[in-house]
């Protein structure tokens, strides 16, 4: 298999150095280094990497913004997220914008190679690890009897879980955001709850998340 092009996208120097020095002879090509989302996207488009190694947290805004604008100058290349601990509702984000995995705590060189070629050639992620369960919750349209909503109600209603906004709901159902609000009326009336934040609550005690 061909070198797999690779853009490292974090604040930390060391952590970029380090980590090119790490992949060195693993087949793959470190092809740039960014320090913050701006840079990321001058060098996404200049370079086209078949893979975004992107951190979690960015200094120059929400790195779930800078996601998106990279994913749309480049559509082919797929962004692998690196983070300190598995957040749910930031997981969440990621996995409503498309990021394929959200990684945590590598041990090894291989763990993160594996991960990067899996990344690159669209290989999903073990649905036992914490970006997996996400992906299959924020994707389940399973029905559940004991729930007064339909199986898409109760999709959407995982997502308010989560925290997303309609825009992020929409991008993840594949849905018009008017679609969206309409689940969202319908939930908080059969749930009789007066907000997001009600409906939220009421998912995590019933078990819905």
């Amino acid at each position: 298999m061909a070198a797999i092009s690779l853009l490292i996208v974090h604040p930390n120097v060391v952590f970029r150095l380090g980590l090119e020095a790490m992949l060195k002879n693993s087949g793959v090509r470190v092809v740039a280094h960014a320090s913050n989302g701006k840079d990321a996207l001058k060098e996404t488009v200049q370079r086209s990497p078949g893979v975004i190694l992107l951190a979690d947290q960015l200094p120059d805004g929400d790195v779930f913004d800078h996601a998106k604008r990279l994913r749309t100058a480049v559509p082919a290349a797929k962004i692998l997220m690196v983070g300190l601990s598995p957040d749910p509702i930031s997981m969440a984000r990621a996995a409503a914008i498309g990021i394929v995995d959200f990684i945590f705590d590598i041990t090894s060189v291989q763990e993160l190679v594996d991960a990067i070629v899996a990344a690159a050639t669209g290989t999903p992620p073990a649905g036992s690890s914490p970006y997996g369960m996400i992906l299959s919750s924020l994707r389940d349209r399973s029905p559940d009897s004991n729930v007064d909503l339909t199986p898409r109600e109760q999709q959407a209603l995982r997502h308010i879980a989560y925290g997303l906004s309609n825009e992020e709901i929409a991008q993840s159902m594949s849905i018009s955001i008017e679609t969206v609000k309409e689940y969202v009326q319908n939930i908080l009336r059969k749930l009789r709850v007066k907000d997001r934040t009600q409906a939220a609550v009421w998912a995590v005690r019933k078990g819905v998340v």
